[in-house]
């Protein structure tokens, strides 16, 4: 399941509760995408301190999805993963390995206020 939370309007944040499924995922993209049409870069906050797992179908979304954003990858300015789960932290440190344009950190469980607040802080106009 899906929850959002609320942040500052350039920062789109969740709450990943269980397994995320691809109508979880498709709510995400929707919050992204509504963030996108209003401002040139945004933020991202993900605490998936209690997110279970992936179905097949919303990996293939999130995959999907990324692709297609691929010549849009600068306008995510950072992005902060709460989690204390060792392959979840492994699995952004990949991706972010993938996206060098957007600042990934992960967070544990314990530093999500500070998370939310480094993911709200402005974000500054981008150069060229």
């Amino acid at each position: 399941m899906i929850i959002e939370l609320t942040a500052p309007p350039h920062v789109a944040a969740f709450r990943v509760e269980g397994k995320l499924t691809e109508d979880g995922h498709e709510a995400v993209v929707a919050a992204l995408e509504s963030r996108l049409a209003e401002h040139e870069r945004i933020a991202m906050y993900f605490d998936m301190r209690a997110m279970s797992g992936m179905t097949p179908a919303a990996f293939g979304k999130d995959v999907a999805y990324s692709v297609r954003k691929l010549g849009e990858w600068h306008r995510f300015a950072r992005g902060a993963v709460v989690t204390d789960s060792d392959w979840l932290t492994g699995l952004v440190r990949f991706w972010s390995a993938f996206f060098p344009r957007i600042d990934m950190r992960v967070f544990p469980g314990a530093e999500h206020a500070q998370a939310l607040a480094w993911a709200s802080t402005p974000i500054e106009p981008k150069d060229g």
